[in-house]
């Protein structure tokens, strides 16, 4: 498995024994909601999902996108 290395991002589902013990690497997550940048971070700082969810009952405008490849460089 060295020749290789996972990544995805923190909203993803995954154990987190396999990014403690280096199997995958999570990437921090940009997300805006009415034109205010968040930043989701593996250490779950940054989203509060209840408050998102009630940002969106609201009728808060509030959108994600891909990763922006040079975060990815950061972890090279």
């Amino acid at each position: 498995m060295d020749d290789y290395q996972l990544f995805m991002d923190v909203s993803g589902d995954v154990d987190k024994t396999y990014v403690e013990q280096g199997k995958v690497t999570l990437l921090p997550m940009d997300f805006i909601v009415d034109s205010e940048l968040y930043r989701y971070t593996d250490d779950e700082r940054g989203f509060d999902a209840k408050e998102f969810y009630d940002w969106i009952k609201i009728g808060k405008e509030c959108k994600t996108s891909q990763i922006n490849p040079a975060v990815y460089k950061e972890y090279f």
